[in-house]
């Protein structure tokens, strides 16, 4: 058959346009989820689903009984829906490649599939012989457009900014996305335009955007701040050494943008990289203004001598980590940190 794309196959749908062997696979799971929905509410008349309708995950079927189901003949309809889910969990699919080659008219088979392997043998023949779709996370002017509607919508409006810090905070599947977005719709309901300041409120309360908070208030040198947010992100339960990991990343990265700059290269190389979104480069750009190249060669020493203690040490780790806050945002030099020493 052909590959389609999601918009097309909707328009297949509605114009009651079947074929009987559908794969519906990749890693955006509102696409298929949506897609799976109109299968259901399009193909078949309310009087005929509940004898012709059938959804199984592929945990709790295997190929000899998808085999049995989608060659039982229809009752009161001219063809029956048989959905799977998850089809690459499903034990022995293999014995429906025959099948695949040669469905039959009266039955509709939907496979759906997040994580397939498509070099094993029967699904490259179920991709060759269905109409295929792949779900594909959205990126850029597409994510952006799909999310200004998504609020719209919901009969708010969202700033290009407030879009940026989204998709900063929580990636780009719609899955997350959208999560976010009800909730901050649900919290601001007496809001017409979703701002940046809303979504790092309600949606920057997660783990990572935490740590994301520190490394800034790291970075510029803010010790309160960072002392504050550190208290609070331990006494959430946070490991002190995945603090260190990222605080490490950060001034990796800042390292590496230091000496690009001084050899006039481009930031946005280095940022494409570590895949950081362009929402925070002005941060970097930011922190590059406050530490030398050697200062932060320096801090990463401060980072790997942490490390070592968290590990290896019967220290008090909340101390550690806080003496570190302290001795990066001072600049003391490794071999002038007696306080690490006398710890």
């Amino acid at each position: 058959m052909a590959l389609v794309s999601y918009e097309q196959l909707l328009q297949n749908l509605k114009n009651k346009e079947y074929s009987p062997l559908y794969f519906l696979f990749g890693e955006e799971e509102v696409f298929i989820e949506n897609l799976v929905s109109k299968f259901l509410s399009e193909v078949l008349q309310p009087h005929e689903k509940d004898f012709n309708s059938e959804v199984h995950d592929g945990d709790n079927i295997d190929g000899d009984e998808i085999l049995v189901k989608i060659n039982a003949f229809p009752l009161m309809s001219n063809r029956r829906l048989i959905i799977i889910k998850n089809c690459d969990k499903v034990s022995n699919l293999e014995i429906l490649s025959d099948y695949f080659k040669r469905p039959i008219d009266t039955s509709i088979l939907v496979l759906t599939s997040k994580n397939v392997d498509l070099r094993k043998i029967h699904f490259a023949i179920l991709k060759e012989n269905a109409t295929s779709v792949k779900c594909e996370y959205l990126k850029n002017q597409d994510l952006t457009i799909h999310i200004d509607r998504y609020v719209k919508e919901r009969g708010k409006k969202i700033t290009s900014r407030g879009i940026d810090l989204l998709v900063s905070y929580v990636g780009n599947s719609l899955l997350e996305i959208h999560n976010a977005l009800d909730k901050v719709i649900l919290l601001k309901d007496k809001v017409e335009a979703i701002e940046e300041k809303d979504i790092s409120a309600i949606v920057g309360a997660s783990r990572e955007i935490k740590i994301f908070e520190l490394t800034n208030y790291v970075g510029n040198g803010e010790l309160n701040k960072t002392l504050t947010l550190l208290e609070q992100i331990l006494r959430q339960g946070e490991v002190p050494i995945y603090i260190v990991v990222m605080l490490t990343r950060h001034f990796t990265i800042l390292w590496k943008m230091s000496v690009a700059k001084s050899n006039n290269l481009s930031l946005q190389s280095i940022a494409k990289e570590y895949h950081i979104h362009p929402y925070y480069i002005s941060q970097y750009e930011s922190h590059l203004k406050k530490y030398s190249t050697n200062e932060i060669e320096n801090i990463i020493l401060h980072l790997t001598e942490a490390d070592k203690k968290l590990k290896s040490s019967s220290l008090d780790k909340t101390l550690v980590v806080e003496l570190l806050m302290k001795n990066i945002i001072s600049k003391l030099p490794v071999e002038e940190n007696e306080e690490f020493c006398n710890v």
